[in-house]
């Protein structure tokens, strides 16, 4: 089966790339939280903050209404300031390894009993590791943008100028061929015979 070039371009890894670029810009004058609530309502964070996308796990739990549902927080970063302070700041101190912040505690929001821990990623590790794959699908859209011209088979792009009736590299007739194709009609007619 053939693809047209722009079918093979890869735009989820751009999109994807794009997305943790728009968040890391936005994250210096906004903070933004998804709250996620998993089975019995307990709270799981994602968030991005003043460069850094943070996760927050914890045992806080809203009961089994609020289980598989979500709640969005934006706001300016200065709002966020206490409980930046309360995640960053107070004992025990994150651990920083690589940049990445490695942290828990207890008494989330001030409730007894709740812990939590923290991941604390910079956006320009994740916009490293989202670009990479990026980087790489748009080198195999650039090699494979031949592969739909003449001399160059269309299954897998190998030069074809020099063959005669199928591709050396992948077996597949060559367009054009009429040895080849006369071959791929005799043997599509001889397995309806035999069906």
């Amino acid at each position: 089966m053939r693809f047209s070039s722009l079918a093979r371009f890869p735009i989820l890894r751009l999109l994807l790339a794009t997305l943790v670029g728009y968040l890391w810009w936005r994250s210096h004058t906004r903070t933004d939280v998804l709250a996620i609530f998993i089975n019995d309502g307990k709270a799981q964070l994602l968030a991005s903050d003043r460069g850094r996308a943070v996760y927050l796990w914890t045992n806080v739990s809203l009961g089994p209404r609020r289980a598989y549902t979500y709640d969005a927080l934006h706001g300016s970063n200065a709002e966020f300031d206490a409980v930046r302070q309360t995640l960053y700041e107070t004992n025990p101190l994150p651990e920083k390894v690589a940049g990445v912040w490695l942290g828990s505690g207890t008494g989330v929001m001030g409730m007894p009993n709740s812990n939590y821990r923290m991941i604390s990623v910079p956006f320009w590790q994740l916009t490293i590791l989202a670009f990479i794959p990026l980087a790489l699908g748009l080198r195999t859209f650039w090699r494979r943008r031949l592969w739909g011209t003449p001399g160059h088979c269309g299954a897998c792009g190998y030069d074809t100028r020099f063959s005669s009736d199928r591709c050396p590299e992948c077996g597949s007739a060559i367009p054009g061929s009429k040895s080849a194709e006369a071959k791929d009609n005799q043997t599509q007619s001889q397995m309806a015979t035999e069906a």
